[in-house]
């Protein structure tokens, strides 16, 4: 073994002794300090919710789809770690057009006139790298929904911009997301943010606070993280002029609450101003995972935490000037060609602890 390996394993060592030693120098009070307040939008049927919720709506199935089990524990998780291993809902029932059912914690009104609250636990490591310390705040959801797009829809020679979520795209069973935040060594200060958005991140250094609190929009049904309310365009697949009615069709992150919406089921208990998530002010829904051993079975889970999904393009919800038919054939169109593959073909979330960002620095994309 060459001296430079023996090096090498050396400060890997360093480096993984130190973020242990001193993932505990952080107190719960801090880590309340800093804790995200998070604002979910008003058309949201997907709300976050608990681990132990989402398992006690699972099954786990081998990669043959067998049951290995329908009482999904934190302990069957770390007995049955195989990568291939993956979680389905146990009721068998996925979203559509015509069952589109509202999912996680349910909200209640709060103090704040036409908006909702949940109470849903965020977990919470901490990582010190010597020169500054991420606080990682993991958020979970049972599903990520249907894909937001905004349609340009021309009426009376006018194009109007529509918001809807349409079914059978980026549909998947288990959504974990998460907020890191990065202080000071010495705690006083806060460095930057890190919002989770699909694959990458937003890192930004100056988030609008809540108090201390970065504050966090979640994109309709989608839940990927920003630091402004507004519609955050991901794709175009329809540039103007389009084909009338449809002028445009952008794919896209919807983390407001204004403009016109159609959608397929309006949130039982709606609230226009949408729905704040505050685990700061209760610290029992602040779950740390180091030195937790449930957390630690859990976690230690390679599978999938939802099945492989290829959707079924539905219609979209209803559109004025047969703006809805028109989507329908464009649609149907591409997907025939392979076109949409990427929005269609959907696999579930591997867990946080399989995540190279859960022990490392994240990138400042």
């Amino acid at each position: 073994m060459s001296k430079q390996f023996l090096r090498l394993l050396a400060l890997a060592a360093s480096v993984v002794a130190t973020t242990q030693t001193h993932a505990q120098t952080v107190s719960l009070s801090t880590i309340q300090q800093y804790a995200p307040t998070i604002y979910l939008n008003a058309y949201d049927n997907n709300h976050p919710t608990s681990v132990e919720n989402f398992f006690s709506q699972s099954n786990l199935v081998d990669s043959n789809g067998n049951v290995i089990t329908t009482a999904v524990t934190p302990a069957s998780l770390a007995a049955n770690t195989t990568s291939t291993n993956y979680l389905v809902p146990s009721n068998g029932v996925y979203p559509t057009p015509s069952n589109d059912f509202e999912s996680g914690d349910a909200a209640v009104a709060s103090s704040t006139a036409n908006m909702g609250q949940v109470n849903s636990p965020v977990y919470v490591k901490v990582l010190d790298f010597g020169t500054y310390i991420d606080i990682k705040y993991f958020l979970f959801y049972t599903w990520n929904g249907f894909q937001p797009f905004q349609v340009g829809v021309i009426t009376n020679f006018k194009t109007e911009p529509y918001n809807l979520d349409w079914a059978g795209f980026a549909l998947h069973y288990g959504d974990w997301e998460h907020v890191t935040v990065r202080i000071s060594e010495d705690q006083s200060s806060l460095i930057g943010v890190f919002y989770s958005q699909h694959s990458g991140n937003q890192w930004v250094t100056d988030p609008p606070l809540d108090g201390t609190h970065p504050i966090v929009y979640s994109g309709w049904d989608s839940h990927a993280n920003y630091p402004t309310a507004g519609i955050q365009v991901n794709d175009v697949i329809l540039n103007s002029p389009g084909l009338p009615p449809v002028s445009w069709v952008k794919v896209v992150d919807n983390t407001a609450n204004t403009g016109t919406f159609t959608v397929y089921h309006k949130p039982t208990n709606f609230y226009s101003n949408g729905i704040s998530w505050t685990p700061w002010q209760n610290t029992s829904q602040l779950v740390l995972l180091d030195n937790n051993a449930t957390a630690a079975q859990w976690l230690s889970f390679n599978g999938h935490w939802g099945p492989a999904l290829t959707s079924t393009i539905y219609d979209p919800p209803s559109l004025p000037s047969g703006a809805t038919t028109e989507l329908d054939v464009l649609a149907k169109g591409a997907n025939f060609i392979g076109a949409l593959s990427s929005y269609t073909n959907e696999n579930g979330p591997l867990g946080p602890e399989t995540q190279n960002w859960y022990i490392s620095t994240e990138p400042q994309e």
